[in-house]
């Protein structure tokens, strides 16, 4: 578990560093804003996967309360077999009879909910970086226009 957060960890670095050297492009700055505003940016795998492993948790509290008010174990034994023909055949048998699994109050895995401060915080520096490219356009577009001599 360590070596997967290690490697989530060292992803993360590598996504900050890529969107660093991407802020000096004006498209990249309104891609980065745009999916971070409709909430498709990098950060979802993340938030998906934080949900994910909430969800495992309390999936597995619940079966494991479940166990110890049924005391089913859950056992099953699978068997393979081989005559001497060379046919192969399988057989399992288990502790719980077929169709009788019980769902009911099982939880419910729910999405990552986003708020709208949530979404628009990060497309405040590329709406930013775009504004400051635009006004640095127009200033030297003005400036260029202004110094033009017309003989």
């Amino acid at each position: 578990m360590k070596l997967r957060e290690d490697l989530r960890q060292r992803k993360i670095q590598q996504e900050r560093l890529a969107y660093v050297l991407s802020g000096i492009s004006p498209v990249a700055a309104y891609q980065i804003g745009a999916m971070s505003l409709a909430g498709t940016d990098a950060e979802i795998k993340k938030r998906y996967e934080d949900a994910a492993n909430n969800f495992r948790h309390e999936f597995y509290e619940h079966v494991e309360k479940k166990k110890k008010e049924t005391g089913d174990l859950g056992r099953m034994i699978v068997t393979f077999t081989m005559d001497d023909d060379g046919n192969q055949s399988m057989s399992s048998a288990g502790d719980r009879e077929p169709g009788k699994l019980d769902t009911d109050g099982l939880p419910k895995f729910s999405p990552p909910k986003q708020t709208l401060s949530e979404a628009i915080s990060p497309t405040v520096l590329p709406i930013g970086m775009i504004l400051m490219y635009s006004i640095v356009a127009f200033g030297a577009a003005s400036v260029a226009f202004v110094r033009y001599d017309v003989r």
